[in-house]
């Protein structure tokens, strides 16, 4: 029966964990036993709540037994109402080790993960995506900040975009998802920016930037993401155009 507990704590905690965006977050981010010990502590205090929630209508349940029994007791009847719920709490399913009060413990722990998830399914703590690296530090940046990101790959191509928000709401710490406004390449020898595509002049065309935000907008404007796997980014900042330009074309004399 140890095991069938265990393996209760790591399947709620993986359901609630798996269905919570933060929660989810912290698990990606966990590794190896870690992951474990996580879930387990997730399930666990799910079981903990369950247990005292049943405890309460459990004792709800004895109170009004043993009342019915003392009217009973009145008219020399025998007791049977609390013997009856003992009974019934000690029960064993299908000739199971597993008991009604047990099935009822779990049962709860069920409604009660499902209530976390629907309380918290939209809830993004940034903060523990922020602290996962410096790359999506300053990602998570620009996003809440609305700000262009320049990203920079291995292969000398480079993008200006917009960090996607589904990128957080999918949890996907393995890449970063971008609308693209601006890409290009760095010369092999200069490595200066030389940018050959203008999405802006696209998403004029189709109404993209009209400021008209729905269902359609957003459809229309997933189909122009991007994912950048993280483990290909060279290098990544805030972009603006203007500074872009101040810090590209300069030209620096030092004299000794």
């Amino acid at each position: 029966m140890a095991l069938f507990y265990v393996l209760v704590m790591l399947t709620l905690g993986y359901y609630q964990a798996s269905n919570i965006i933060a929660e989810s977050i912290k698990l990606k981010l966990s590794t190896g036993y870690v992951t474990y010990a996580h879930l387990a502590l997730i399930g666990f205090k799910l079981i903990l709540e369950s247990g005292f929630v049943c405890t309460l209508i459990c004792v709800v349940f004895y109170i009004t037994a043993w009342l019915l029994d003392c009217f009973l007791w009145l008219f020399n009847v025998d007791e049977w109402a609390v013997p009856l719920l003992f009974k019934i709490l000690q029960y064993k399913l299908y000739d199971s080790e597993i008991r009604i009060y047990q099935s009822l413990i779990l049962f709860i722990a069920v409604l009660i993960c499902r209530g976390k998830i629907k309380d918290n399914q939209n809830n993004i703590d940034y903060s523990i995506i922020r602290q996962h690296d410096s790359i999506f530090d300053i990602t998570m940046d620009a996003f809440l900040r609305q700000k262009l990101v320049k990203i920079s790959l291995t292969s000398r191509k480079v993008y200006v975009g917009i960090v996607y928000s589904e990128q957080f709401k999918q949890v996907d710490l393995g890449s970063i998802a971008i609308i693209p406004i601006l890409s290009g390449a760095r010369d092999k020898d200069s490595l200066i920016i030389h940018f050959d595509c203008n999405y802006s002049s696209v998403y004029k065309k189709i109404g993209l930037c009209d400021g008209k935000v729905d269902k359609e907008y957003d459809d229309k404007l997933a189909e122009f993401r991007i994912m950048l796997r993280v483990a290909e980014i060279e290098s990544i900042s805030m972009f603006d155009l203007k500074y872009f330009n101040d810090f590209e074309h300069v030209n620096i004399s030092i004299e000794e």
